[in-house]
């Protein structure tokens, strides 16, 4: 055949072969999901040059993850195929591009069992004003005793300024933090809201992400004031103190239904009657010193106490425990010759005390009576000591913390921790090839799912199925709230 007659029929020959080829409207760099009679793959592709398309097929084989496979692109008018090597061809029957769930991230609030923020404070801040003797009395190693008969006839009553010192964790966002009110102790005589270990307890679970105030309230009794009106005056001053924060909650950041209280000694009796005393228990000595809101009552904003710190302290009365579900962890000597860790009049080495004192119920009973359910004890073997966390130079006079100290705090840390989340999210991940996650918790009112370097096959409320196309960057997070409102954001993968 001539040459210049053969050109016309080789040209017609590529015009019919160029209208058999289709190219495949695949985009570079996108993920598909790959339909085919094998089962479902994904596929990410690069091109090179007009025609010619490669990628990499990840092929789903029941395993966490995808085995890999570089592949190349033929498309022909009604069909593509993939093709790896000259024994491997894959009918692409459907394609489309992968579209992840949807991911609601949630900021990470359960975050209560760390110190880990930088801490902002905030001094002598005036909560309210109340009629009293003082407010505060700093620890200086003198005696009670010396202390008491110093003051006991003084018995002039004036306007005070009752402040407290704040402490915010400095942090990014707008979380509501809980609340953690501190109360000094001192026999609702002396103390101070900076007396040694309460400025430390206060860093300590701000850096942990609570809003936390140590606060003074009105001290003094003596030929006018009984023991029991200076206790149910603590009481009111301390509750003012709460509304005052409450009432301030978008400046401070305070969630109104996480509200702790915790406290030594008097401050220990102070923080178990916050939470459980009602108008109709106050004492009968305390009557005419008015109603618990009796100081700040313009404020009336609404509060929830989910747990007390009670160390070393005790109530009059063990049926108010019964008052509410509140939950209690108590740290006390078995030894404490002040407050009693069972039931005693208090202060058992001073000569009367059996008049000047009722009888007073302590850890042991209130543990007792809240039953295990709400309430843990701490029982310290030291016998002739009521402070626990502290110890005190014979010759000096002063105080320096002790190891006691911090197992208060990770004790105290724990167990609020607990009740604000009974269950905290766990993942589950029972086999490194299997493709299922769960967790474990009761707790969860809504979760979403993240796949970083994979896919998410399927999901629902209890789990989720992921393939990894790579165990570079492979990664899975689970993100959502708790039934308490707490939001959560976890690393399973």
């Amino acid at each position: 055949m001539n040459s210049r007659r053969f050109l016309p029929f080789f040209v017609l020959l590529l015009i019919l072969a160029a209208c058999d080829t289709v190219e495949a409207p695949f985009e570079a760099g996108v993920l598909y999901r790959i339909e085919s009679e094998e089962g479902e793959g994904y596929a990410t592709f690069s091109k090179s040059g007009k025609k010619s398309i490669t990628g990499t097929y990840y092929e789903d084989e029941g395993t966490l993850f995808a085995k890999a496979r570089n592949v190349k692109v033929k498309a022909g008018k009604k069909e593509v195929a993939l093709t790896s090597g000259k024994d491997w061809r894959l009918e692409v029957e459907r394609f489309e591009p992968y579209e992840a769930p949807l991911f609601e991230e949630c900021p990470e609030t359960w975050e209560y069992t760390d110190s880990v923020y930088a801490v902002r404070e905030i001094n002598d801040v005036v909560y309210a004003k109340a009629k009293g003797y003082w407010s505060s009395y700093p620890d200086t190693g003198e005696s009670f005793l010396s202390i008491y008969l110093s003051k006991i006839l003084d018995k002039d009553e004036k306007e005070l300024d009752l402040d407290m010192d704040i402490y915010l964790p400095k942090r990014d966002g707008t979380a509501t933090r809980p609340l953690l009110v501190l109360i000094h102790g001192g026999a609702f005589y002396n103390g101070d809201k900076a007396d040694i270990g309460f400025p430390q307890w206060a860093r300590y679970f701000a850096g942990c992400g609570y809003a936390v105030a140590s606060v003074n309230y009105r001290l003094g009794f003596g030929l006018l004031l009984s023991p029991e009106r200076a206790g149910f005056r603590a009481v009111q001053d301390v509750n003012a103190a709460i509304r005052f924060l409450v009432h301030n909650k978008d400046r401070y950041q305070i969630d109104p239904e996480r509200v702790f209280v915790a406290g030594t000694s008097a401050g220990g009796i102070t923080a178990l009657n916050v939470a459980f005393m009602s108008d109709r228990d106050r004492p009968k000595p305390a009557e005419k010193d008015g109603l618990i809101m009796a100081v700040n009552p313009s404020l009336s904003d609404h509060f929830s106490i989910r747990a007390v710190g009670n160390m070393w302290g005790a109530v009059n009365d063990l049926g108010i425990i019964d008052n509410n579900s509140t939950a209690i962890v108590s740290f006390h000597s078995s030894g404490d010759p002040v407050v009693p860790y069972g039931s005693d009049h208090p202060f058992e080495k001073v000569i009367g005390n059996d008049i000047m004192f009722p009888v007073m119920y302590g850890s042991k009973f209130i543990t007792e009576r809240a039953g295990s359910q709400r309430a843990k004890l701490y029982t310290f073997d030291m016998p002739g000591r009521h402070t626990v966390h502290a110890d005190k130079n014979e010759e000096t006079g002063e105080r320096s913390l002790n190891d006691h100290f911090f197992e208060i705090e990770y004790g105290m840390r724990n167990f609020f921790a607990g009740v604000m989340l009974p269950h905290p999210f766990v993942p589950v991940h029972n086999n490194d090839l299997a493709q299922e996650f769960t967790y474990d918790s009761t707790d969860i009112d809504t979760i979403t799912w993240k796949a970083d370097g994979g896919v998410i096959l399927s999901q629902d409320d209890g789990s989720v199925r992921v393939l990894f196309l790579s165990s570079r960057d492979a990664s899975l997070v689970a993100s959502g709230t708790y039934m308490s409102g707490l939001t959560f954001y976890k690393k399973c993968y």
